[in-house]
C-alpha cells in the first residue's frame, strides 16, 4: 500500500501491484512459444466465436505485437478449450487455478468477476486463471448486482448472463463442484482459516491507520453511493 503524492498534492491510499501483462511475462518461460493470455472483459475483441448460440469473445493481452498466424493459433486452441467444456471436459484445465479463481472472487463478492478484468492464460500445455485484477468494488462496496449482500454467488449471480457460458458449465460439472469443495476445505484449514483472516485484518488495520484518515479526507466516500 502506498499513499501517492504527485507534484506536492495528496492523491490518497493506493495498493501498488504490476500490470497483467508484466505478471504474465514473469509467470511464463521464455522458451514456452505456446503461451498467450487473453481478457475477458467490454469488446472490442479480436477473437469472437459462437458455440451452440452462446458467444464468447477474447482481447488478446500477450503477446503484444500478435502476428496473423499467433493469432489463428490463439484462435484455435480457445476454440478447443470452449468445445471441451461444453461436453465437460477439465483435461485442459489446471483446476486448482480454476478453483482457487472462483473462491477468491466469491469471497470478496466481486461483481464484476467472470464478465470484465478477467485474465485468462495458456502455458504449460494447460489452462489457467492466475492473475487476479480490479477489485475496487468487491468487498461489498457495489449497491448494484447485491454486491453489498453477502449472501449468495456472483457465479450464478444477476450477471450470470453476462458471464461467457463456459463459467456455467465448470460451475454445474460435478467434478469440478466435488474438486471446489474439497480445495475449498483446505483452504479453510489455513489461509482461509477464521484465525488467519482476523490476522490479516488486523495487520492491515494497523498498517493503515494514518493512511486511512489521510485517504478519506481526500475522498470522503464513506456513506456515499459509489
Amino acid at each position: 500500500f502506498t499513499n501517492v503524492l504527485f507534484n506536492g498534492d495528496y492523491y490518497g491510499l493506493y495498493l501498488l501491484t504490476a500490470h497483467p501483462k508484466a505478471q504474465f511475462k514473469k509467470i511464463v518461460h521464455p522458451s514456452d512459444s505456446s503461451s498467450f493470455m487473453v481478457q475477458i472483459d467490454r469488446c472490442p475483441c479480436e477473437i469472437m466465436h459462437t458455440i451452440n448460440s452462446r458467444k464468447t469473445a477474447y482481447i488478446i493481452q500477450s503477446p503484444g505485437k500478435c502476428s496473423e498466424l499467433k493469432k489463428a493459433q490463439i484462435d484455435q486452441l480457445l476454440s478447443t478449450f470452449e468445445r471441451a467444456l461444453f461436453k465437460e471436459d477439465l483435461s485442459s484445465l489446471d483446476l486448482n487455478s480454476f478453483i482457487d479463481f472462483i473462491i477468491l472472487n466469491e469471497l470478496s463478492k466481486n461483481i464484476d468477476a467472470y464478465r470484465l478484468s478477467t485474465y485468462l492464460a495458456f502455458y504449460g500445455n494447460k489452462f489457467r486463471l492466475p492473475i487476479v485484477w480490479d477489485y475496487n468494488i468487491a468487498w461489498g462496496l457495489a449497491e448494484h448486482g447485491n454486491g453489498y449482500d453477502y449472501e449468495g454467488f456472483v457465479i450464478n449471480g444477476e450477471y450470470q448472463l453476462n458471464h461467457l457460458f463456459w463459467w456455467d458449465n465448470l460451475w454445474n460439472n460435478k467434478l469440478f463442484q466435488s474438486a471446489l469443495r474439497l480445495r475449498y476445505q483446505m483452504h479453510r484449514k489455513n489461509v482461509l482459516s477464521k484465525k488467519n483472516i482476523l490476522t490479516l485484518i488486523k495487520f492491515f488495520d494497523n498498517n493503515l491507520e494514518g493512511g486511512v484518515d489521510l485517504n478519506f479526507k481526500k475522498w470522503p466516500l464513506m456513506g456515499r453511493k459509489i
